[in-house]
């Protein structure tokens, strides 16, 4: 599985949020990640959204090799 490190801005609602996303589960990687940051906005009480909001990115993370 490839791995990446997803980071979101500060939005109006919720400060900067940083998580790690990978493909498996019957979804993609970005769908994981928008799963995942809306668990965190149903913690906090905010309704979830639809898509990533504007200035995600996504880094892939180099497996290591030994």
């Amino acid at each position: 599985m490839i791995t990446y490190r997803v980071t979101v801005p500060p939005t109006r609602d919720q400060g900067s949020y940083t998580t790690t996303s990978r493909n498996g589960y019957g979804r993609n990687y970005r769908a994981d990640a928008l799963a995942d940051y809306n668990s965190c906005r149903a913690h906090d009480g905010l309704p979830p959204l639809r898509r990533m909001p504007a200035g995600t990115t996504y880094r892939r993370i180099e497996p290591c090799v030994q």
